[in-house]
């Protein structure tokens, strides 16, 4: 019995997981010369609940942002000696992969760079492919 229910839970939790409906941000944060900027600090914001995800760049300046609800985001990059910049438009659907890469310029920190853009449509980060579809083409199936 004790095997059973244990079975149960297990399977219980891994389809929970399969159907995760979440997404991410993630990218590199770079100098002019195209070198690495470690311990970067990057706050990704929904727009829509205002709720911030804060996380650091790693040694090769690489970031990720993992467990994000669709909607709008937007991401904004510090470090003492460079600008900070802010990538606004960042719409991200189901279980999507945004890519948002930065390149710092070399400033006061009390000067701010914006940058509005949308993701790219391509998912470069994984081989997934995924459609969201809306509820009028449901309902107009044959």
């Amino acid at each position: 019995m004790r095997t059973a229910l244990s079975l149960g839970l297990g399977v219980v939790f891994a389809a929970a997981a399969l159907y995760a409906q979440t997404s991410q941000i993630t990218g590199r944060v770079s100098d002019p010369t195209g070198a690495a900027v470690p311990a970067a600090d990057i706050t990704v914001t929904n727009v829509e609940t205002g709720l911030r995800s804060p996380v650091q760049s790693n040694l090769d300046g690489y970031y990720t942002v993992s467990r994000l609800d669709p909607g709008r985001y937007q991401v904004a990059v510090q470090k003492p000696g460079f600008k900070q910049a802010l990538r606004t438009g960042i719409a991200l659907q189901v279980d999507q992969t945004a890519r948002v890469d930065f390149l710092l310029q070399v400033g006061e920190v009390a000067e701010t760079m914006e940058i509005t853009a949308q993701a790219p449509l391509i998912e470069s980060e994984t081989s997934n492919l995924g459609q969201v579809i809306n509820n009028k083409s449901i309902l107009e199936m044959p």
